[in-house]
């Protein structure tokens, strides 16, 4: 049989394995973040839709529940309202203030751009011309405002004109339009598609119109960058642009809640860099994933997770819960030794209460030579009984050894014997009459 002690260890063991069970179940759970993303066929829900199927593919640490919003102004105000922990958000539409930079998803320019032929050359020429601004998944009418201010041309002199992608080379043609503005990666399809309609409309490579003061629009405001595209980005025969220029660029952003699990946020990042080559075999636009700026005077705050991946800080397993480790070792020390202490009280109480036990049989043996009365002695036997039976059980729960036992048994078997002794010594009690009956008269023997 199993003492009590036994079983209380076996307890303690048990529960220290289901707390260590709970512990590595609740670990290895991945972490699920709803991420909000808009508009369904823009580049940034394509790459996050095959980023959300490949972490699952690979049974990775985290999962992304991707939830495609109708613009990328309601997939900020879905992480507004609670119902995004992750949001791409363009940083010249005032991101909350909670929203931390996990990854750059692409950097978009502002262009301004005339035919080959025009006699626009500055940004300043601009009062009262008719600017075309392209159709885009976002309306860009007010960066464009943002743009013309930083040049000194005022909102009121704007005229603007709405175009299709497929309407600028006519929309210049029949006079519609001076200029055309657009946002988009330089190096992307929008600018080349739209550089090539420009350039038909003059038979001849098209101008870009420098933001001069591009620079000093960024250093006012962190939500736009000064960008210079160099000579040929654009590419074509011959290169274009034929000379570098200035502008300003505005960035897309996966954004994350600053509350966020740091590990995980940080695990998300390294995921996503290591996975940017295979995302970019099916959405080629993947490529443009950056890092964010994690300089601790950066103008943007950048996710305490996802910086310290990016400036090689993040911790290792062992580097993250070593501390919880050691704490657990000094707590199974300190419950191995309160148990050693509990068994070495436990078996002190069992020795002295064993002892009393010895005590009170050899105090029996005693009292039984020396008393006068059958019914003492009966009391005397029944305690003895008594006490016999309870060494048994703590005999059979493994709390007696075998030694003590037998020493008991030797005292409880004296003790018996006295009371035998004590009762043949003892003359017998006369019987009680009868109700209605008299005792016999004793007889005296004659002398």
């Amino acid at each position: 049989m199993i003492s009590r002690f036994g079983l209380w260890t076996v307890a303690a063991v048990l529960a220290g394995a289901a707390v260590s069970a709970g512990t590595a179940l609740y670990m290895s759970v991945p972490a699920k973040f709803r991420v909000a993303v808009g508009p369904e066929q823009s580049e940034d829900a394509k790459i996050l839709t095959a980023l959300s199927q490949q972490l699952r593919r690979d049974r990775a640490a985290i999962r992304l529940d991707i939830r495609v919003m109708p613009s990328i102004e309601a997939a900020k105000k879905a992480f507004e309202e609670g119902q995004a922990d992750i949001a791409v958000m363009r940083s010249d539409l005032a991101p909350p203030r909670d929203a931390h930079a996990v990854v750059i998803m692409r950097k978009v320019a502002a262009l301004l751009v005339v035919p080959g032929n025009s006699s626009i050359d500055k940004v300043g020429q601009l009062g009262a011309k008719k600017i075309g601004i392209l159709k885009q998944r976002i309306d860009n009418t007010a960066l464009l405002k943002t743009v013309l201010r930083a040049s000194g041309v005022p909102d009121s002199d704007m005229t603007p004109v709405m175009l299709e992608p497929g309407g600028v080379t006519a929309a210049f043609k029949e006079g519609l339009i001076d200029v055309l503005f657009l946002v988009g990666v330089p190096t992307g399809p929008v600018v080349s598609e739209a550089v090539t309609a420009v350039w038909q409309v003059a038979e001849k490579a098209p101008d870009f119109l420098e933001i001069e003061d591009a620079g000093a629009l960024a250093e006012r405001d962190p939500a736009y960058e000064a960008l210079e595209i160099v000579r040929g980005l654009f590419g074509g025969i011959p290169p274009q642009p034929t000379e570098a220029f200035n502008t300003v660029s505005v960035t897309y952003r996966l954004m994350a809640r600053s509350s966020l699990n740091e590990v995980s946020i940080g695990e998300l990042t390294k995921l996503i860099f290591q996975m940017r080559a295979r995302l970019a075999e099916t959405v080629p636009s993947a490529v443009q994933i950056a890092a964010p700026d994690t300089e601790k005077d950066a103008r943007q705050p950048v996710h305490v997770g996802a910086a310290a991946y990016l400036d090689g800080e993040q911790k290792t397993f062992f580097e993250r819960y070593g501390d919880f480790f050691y704490i657990g070792v000094m707590a199974v020390s300190l419950i191995g030794s309160g148990l050693a202490a509990a068994a070495t009280r436990l078996r002190q109480n069992q020795h002295e209460d064993l002892r009393s036990v010895f005590d009170r049989l050899i105090e029996m043996q005693k009292t039984a030579r020396e008393t006068a009365s059958r019914a003492e002695l009966d009391a005397i036997e029944q305690e003895i009984d008594e006490l016999v039976e309870e060494a048994a059980t703590q005999a059979m729960e493994g709390e007696i050894g075998a030694r003590r036992l037998t020493a008991l048994g030797v005292l409880a078997q004296q003790a018996r014997a006295a009371i035998v002794e004590r009762r043949r010594d003892l003359p017998r009690e006369a019987p009680m009459a009868a109700p209605g009956e008299t005792a016999a008269p004793r007889i005296e023997s004659a002398a």
